[in-house]
């Protein structure tokens, strides 16, 4: 369960860092000289009532650090914060680290020391809580300082050699709004991205009567992703009368919008699918890290909505929406095994083995030229369970193990499966058995 704290002011102070730094050090704040290092908050949206939600705090540094201090600010009231979590984060395991509650004030105290190296990942978690009396509103999360006697407190770095400087914050917030009148829902695909490489994230989208006006508003939250593209092919069936999409991409705040807009004569039917394809391009010096795609106010003022002809009602809604996860990797796990005097003639979905299997099997394939390569695995009710491979192969006889898991990890009841394989010139599907 988790702790709940009264606040009075809304103000929250996250003191990560050194606690015995001398206060010289803390109150001499330089600028980072190097690439800026960052500190976010994520966006989340969440419904009233819902009762909870988790805004995960990450950061970046291209230098060795030896504490952070973060103050943060949130509003407006009645959302409540409860509690800051370092599980799962970077500082998980730090030498020290802790939390205190400040009585009779907002005050929450958070502490780490430890030697933090260069890298990229989550901080921490906060969660809120509220009752059911909570009108819809947007609740902000932003930097700010407090002063306590003559030492001022603000979000502050600090390097190996006990200099402190202030990093670049990106700031979130809470989008609260209320349960959504329609069941209309947008989700994304989780993927797999390769450094340097570019990878695609799929736009599925469920409405149970016609559409006119269709907005997403996403924020893609990270330095390593760059927005390249769109496509629709393979997309659902739109009408003629459509109008060009209108495609926004804010690359300083990492925010990307997607409008289609149909005319009442012809809207978009009901129907379910895929709507879309964004092409990114992973950051050639990206690390092992995974990153949320989630749902935001583009520029501080349009959200993601939805609108249905005048004819039927004319209503504008927030859909239900399920974001992202993009597990970016450094190197593929698909293990080319073709010797160098051996390039496959042919193109070649080999039988996975073993077959039936449990808990893992193999599944190996031949490309006689390179080119962009999808292998994924279907249920018998033709739902994608598992995407194995998206990206770029070169030409050669390639194995990859598949674990029995979904995108989501979590295993998949024994039964039959499909996967099947991809390429430009080539598509080609098997069955396989899981056995448990």
């Amino acid at each position: 369960m988790i702790a709940r704290v009264t606040c009075i002011s809304g103000l929250v102070c996250l003191y990560l860092g050194l606690l015995l730094l001398p206060t010289a050090h803390v109150s001499a704040q330089g600028i980072d000289p190097n690439q800026p290092d960052t500190l976010w908050a994520d966006s989340v949206v969440a419904f009233t009532t819902a009762y909870e939600a988790v805004v995960p705090v990450t950061f970046f540094n291209d230098e060795e650090l030896s504490g952070i201090e973060v103050v943060l600010e949130y509003g407006p009231n009645p959302v409540v914060l409860d509690s800051f979590s370092f599980l799962g984060g970077r500082l998980e395991n730090a030498d020290f680290n802790g939390t205190s509650f400040t009585a009779d004030s907002s005050v929450i105290t958070i502490f780490a020391y430890s030697e933090i190296p260069v890298g990229t990942g989550l901080l921490g978690n906060l969660y809120f809580s509220w009752d059911l009396s909570v009108e819809p509103h947007l609740v902000t999360i932003d930097t700010t300082s407090i002063v306590n006697g003559q030492i001022t407190k603000t979000t502050t770095f600090t390097d190996a050699g006990f200099k402190t400087f202030v990093p670049q914050f990106d700031s979130g917030f809470i989008d609260l709004q209320a349960e959504p009148p329609e069941l209309d829902s947008i989700w994304l695909h989780d993927v797999d991205g390769i450094a340097n490489e570019p990878l695609a994230i799929d736009v599925m989208f469920f409405n149970d009567k016609p559409v006119v006006d269709f907005i997403l508003a996403l924020d893609y939250a990270s330095y390593w992703l760059d927005y390249d593209s769109i496509s629709f092919q393979g997309s659902r069936p739109m009408p003629p009368t459509t109008n060009s999409p209108l495609v926004q991409n804010q690359i300083s705040t990492h925010e990307l919008l997607l409008r289609l807009s149909f005319d009442e004569a012809e809207p978009l039917e009901a129907g379910s699918g895929l709507l879309a394809q964004l092409w990114f391009t992973v950051d050639a010096d990206a690390d092992d890290t995974s990153l949320a795609i989630d749902t935001t106010l583009f520029a501080g003022v349009i959200g993601t909505l939805v609108k249905q002809p005048q004819s039927i009602g004319g209503k504008s809604f927030v859909p239900f929406f399920t974001g992202s996860s993009v597990n970016i990797q450094t190197s593929t796990d698909v293990k080319d095994i073709t010797e160098d005097t051996e390039l496959p003639t042919s193109f070649e979905l080999s039988q996975n083995y073993p077959n039936p299997f449990n808990p893992s099997t193999q599944i190996r394939f031949s490309l006689p030229e390179g080119g962009h390569v999808k292998l994924e695995v279907f249920n018998v009710l033709g739902q994608q369970v598992r995407r194995l491979i998206d990206q770029p192969l070169p030409a050669g006889t390639h194995e990859v193990t598949f674990d029995g898991q979904s995108d989501g990890g979590h295993p998949l009841a024994s039964g039959l499966y499909f996967y099947r394989l991809v390429h430009d010139q080539y598509s080609e599907c098997r069955k396989m058995i899981l056995l448990k």
